[in-house]
């Protein structure tokens, strides 16, 4: 049971570096990635030194907590100034978006999970069929009006009229 908690704290902070995924290419395109390496040796050391004690008191647990809360300062406090002062990105905007996605997502989770609650299926394969297709269309609607900007609707919207030109 503490493997699994172990796995979903540390999932919880990789999350974040791996939405921001962009921005080390960008640092590495302006030749800039020296600062981020140096702030990883850093959160590395502090890593070991908060490790130590978390460890001999909660064990593996404890270990992922210091390695998550880690990664988690570093990547969302630390790179997220350092996107913002020197590369001149918008940030704010950046996480308005990462936002209006992550509440798009638990909205379509939960209907999709109250769903589950009060209709049964008998068929496994047809039960994660029109979840899904339940779950995607929410979603769908939900990212259309208030997470899609005007050129993202209009690729959609071409694409769409390629499909049916084609039909």
């Amino acid at each position: 049971m503490d493997a699994y908690y172990i796995v979903i704290i540390l999932m919880v902070a990789l999350i974040i570096p791996l939405t921001q995924n962009v921005g080390i290419s960008i640092l590495q395109a302006y030749n800039l990635h020296a600062f981020r390496s140096a702030a990883l040796i850093c959160m590395g050391v502090v890593n070991i030194i908060i490790t130590i004690p978390l460890a001999e008191r909660y064990l593996g647990i404890g270990t992922a907590i210091a390695t998550s809360g880690s990664l988690l300062i570093v990547n969302i406090i630390v790179m997220n100034i350092y996107y913002y002062k020197k590369l001149k990105l918008n940030i704010f905007g950046y996480w308005k978006n990462i936002f209006i996605l992550l509440v798009s997502s638990m909205i379509s989770m939960l209907v999709s999970f109250l769903i589950n609650l009060n209709i049964h299926f008998n068929n496994i394969i047809a039960e994660i069929f029109i979840e899904g297709v339940i779950f995607t269309v929410i979603y769908s609607v939900i990212q259309w009006r208030f997470s899609m900007n005007v050129y993202e609707k209009s690729l959609f919207i071409s694409i769409k009229n390629r499909f049916n030109k084609n039909n």
